[in-house]
């Protein structure tokens, strides 16, 4: 069953209350690349905005949300390369609901993470321009 949750700007965005339990699960077991990018990059605002983590929308989980922004940032791993067609999908559908998607992967975040958080602040800042907040 899809639950709806309200954002800072009172749009609807509806999850599926069933993923609370998963969301929570992976917050408890992150990957080595999203608990770099949390603590270093995203934790206390030190990029400028909350983020969550493993947050439910749709019938998906996202690893970092940014309801401020309607910013998503996924951290891929291997796998994803393999799952080409589902990201796309997913990224259109969450593209629906006002959100916009950065992704990185596993490898740049473990090895290069200063370019990581340049290229993300970077990116915020051109969010904040898309929704007029600069």
């Amino acid at each position: 069953m899809l639950t709806q949750t309200l954002t800072p700007n009172f749009m609807f965005i509806p999850f599926r209350s069933d993923l609370k339990s998963k969301a929570r699960e992976n917050r408890n077991n992150p990957t080595k690349a999203e608990s770099k990018m949390w603590y270093e990059i995203l934790h206390n605002k030190k990029i400028g905005y909350r983020f969550l983590r493993q947050k439910p929308i749709h019938n998906f989980i996202v690893d970092f949300y940014c309801a401020s922004l309607k910013l998503v940032v996924e951290i891929d791993g291997d796998s994803h390369a393999e799952q080409i067609e589902y990201d796309t999908d997913r990224t259109k559908i969450l593209d629906k609901y006002g959100l916009k998607v950065f992704r990185y992967n596993n490898s740049d975040v473990l090895g290069n993470l200063n370019s990581v958080f340049d290229d993300l602040l970077q990116k915020v800042k051109e969010r904040k321009r898309e929704l007029g907040l600069l």
